[in-house]
């Protein structure tokens, strides 16, 4: 039969082709999850009607960017270390780890086109408060330095920020609660 084994939308209310059809003894039928795909804010046409995160509040203060196999979040919300990885965990990741030059360019790139004047919070810190920086991500050390002149300054800093004029990173006291976010999650497949 042709077209049997190939991609189709059932009668569900999203427009992916997820289904596949199959032969019925009404014959050919797309066998699709009833279940419709929901537009989630992740950077990803979720319900394949061609637009990327729309919908009402979708994404709340933030706006999604993809990289590679990361999403990031731009988080116009101002708040403290622990708020800003609390605002990340809603969105199903973390404070961003910029683990390449490339991924701190978009970072600086995307603040730079949101026009932000505040810095914001990244996920790398001070754990144990002897000056060794981390990322949240894999608990290594940067592997390039983007540090500011002087920095990192340590004593009670434990917490960095990306800084929106320099482009640098900057240590803080952690419940400095100024500060927007930038959060990382895995991009859906």
């Amino acid at each position: 039969e042709p077209g049997l084994g190939a991609p189709c939308d059932g009668e569900d209310a999203d427009a992916c082709d997820d289904g596949v059809l199959r032969c019925t003894p009404e014959g050919l039928l797309c066998d699709d999850d009833p279940a419709s795909r929901e537009e989630r804010c992740n950077g990803v046409d979720d319900d394949c009607d061609g637009a990327t995160d729309e919908g009402d509040d979708l994404c709340g203060a933030c706006v999604p960017r993809a990289l590679g196999a990361s999403v990031f979040l731009f988080c116009d919300e101002a708040g403290d270390w622990d708020d800003a990885r609390d605002g990340c965990a809603e969105h199903g990741g973390d404070l961003a780890s910029l683990e390449t030059e490339e991924e701190s360019d978009l970072v600086a790139d995307v603040m730079n086109e949101l026009d932000w004047r505040e810095d914001a919070w990244i996920g790398m810190e001070d754990a144990t408060g002897d000056d060794d920086y981390a990322w949240l991500s894999n608990g290594a050390a940067p592997s390039y330095d983007r540090w500011h002149a002087r920095e990192p300054t340590g004593g009670g800093e434990d917490c960095v920020r990306f800084t929106h004029g320099s482009e640098r990173w900057r240590d803080a006291p952690c419940d400095r609660d100024r500060y927007l976010r930038i959060c990382e999650s895995p991009r859906p497949s």
